[in-house]
């Protein structure tokens, strides 16, 4: 079954990363593929192994074409994502930080907090707590 890559999916994916969505050159069905398997396990996240042998290429294959199309590489692509997502919650609901973590696929609010700093550079509190 091929994945769908709609117009639909690539706005909010461009929403969820910004720059980063932005193909540097026409992705691949294993990109594609690899994307819409990433968007629905956030909540629980796959490994990167496992996404691509889900997509039929090696993870050191599926790492070098996500360089090539976004400029990063599988892995940091997909925790960007989940970061994204996290800020989209943040932002959108009133739900605890341990909830918002869970949702994205960590453990608790800690890891929440170091991942998501180390991405955006801020807390998840101060986050929520900034003007959008």
């Amino acid at each position: 079954m091929m994945p769908r890559w709609t117009r639909r999916s690539k706005l909010n994916i461009s929403k969820l990363l910004g720059s980063h969505a932005v193909p540097q050159r026409s992705p691949s069905r294993a990109v594609i593929g690899a994307i819409d398997l990433m968007v629905s396990h956030c909540r629980d996240p796959l490994t990167i192994e496992t996404i691509a042998t889900r997509v039929g290429v090696s993870e050191d294959h599926l790492s070098r074409i996500f360089r090539e199309v976004f400029g990063l590489p599988a892995a940091s692509y997909y925790t960007r994502l989940r970061i994204a997502v996290a800020c989209r919650l943040l932002r959108d609901t009133d739900d605890k930080m341990d909830d918002v973590a869970r949702r994205v696929g960590y453990r608790g609010a800690a890891n929440l907090s170091r991942a998501f700093d180390a991405i955006m550079g801020i807390r998840p509190g101060e986050f929520r707590r900034s003007p959008p």
